[in-house]
């Protein structure tokens, strides 16, 4: 993504130069790793994404929740990334410390937790439940677009060190006038912080 550009615009220029026909799939890769050159438009990104929920998920199209993305995947399978990043940090005690931020009025909320490792995470469950006053479900979904959906329409994001969950938490427009918008990890790379590489710029954005 190039910030001198506002990649919008340029995405829908792109799109009258294209001839497409009716069952034409677009896909789109990009990085959303820092908001400082498009987040004065994300209101209007905000509108070219649709909510996807299926018949198992319907129920939260309105209902109020908190949700908490957590990433293995490629974390835990590639020796390397796992030996760096889990020497020095714990994803169970960043969820631990984000609950712990949780004002009064979030604290009777459901909490939706979205991951592509269900047998950790209902252990994971098992532990931080009791901890805490609110309801934990831990929800299984083969379709990435409907998890990005459920993340996106949440409370409050608890994110992961992931582009999936913090492009959902900067595309919510549910919870964009609220003073506690998003909760991110405090590592980022080999190199830089999520706050040096600009994660946290946007407003109610917080890093632990």
């Amino acid at each position: 993504m190039n910030c001198k550009i506002n990649s919008l615009d340029y995405l829908k220029e792109l799109i009258k130069t294209i001839n497409f026909s009716k069952n034409t799939t677009i896909n789109i890769s990009g990085y959303w790793q820092n908001p400082e050159c498009y987040k004065n438009n994300i209101q209007s990104y905000q509108k070219e994404f649709k909510n996807t929920y299926d018949k198992k998920t319907i129920y939260l199209k309105n209902q109020d929740y908190i949700s908490i993305h957590i990433r293995r995947g490629d974390y835990i399978t590639d020796k390397e990334t796992f030996n760096y990043y889990f020497e020095k940090f714990s994803p169970l005690q960043y969820i631990i410390s984000a609950l712990s931020l949780l004002p009064q009025e979030l604290k009777h909320l459901p909490i939706y937790i979205i991951t592509d490792d269900i047998k950790w995470v209902t252990q994971l469950k098992e532990i931080i439940e009791n901890n805490f006053q609110n309801k934990f479900f831990v929800l299984s979904n083969k379709d990435p677009i409907i998890d990005w959906t459920i993340l996106r329409n949440s409370r409050l994001n608890i994110c992961a060190n992931s582009t999936f969950s913090y492009s959902a938490s900067i595309l919510n427009y549910k919870n964009t006038n609220s003073k506690l918008r998003c909760i991110l990890p405090q590592w980022y790379s080999r190199d830089k912080s999520t706050e040096e590489i600009g994660w946290i710029s946007l407003p109610g954005f917080f890093y632990i």
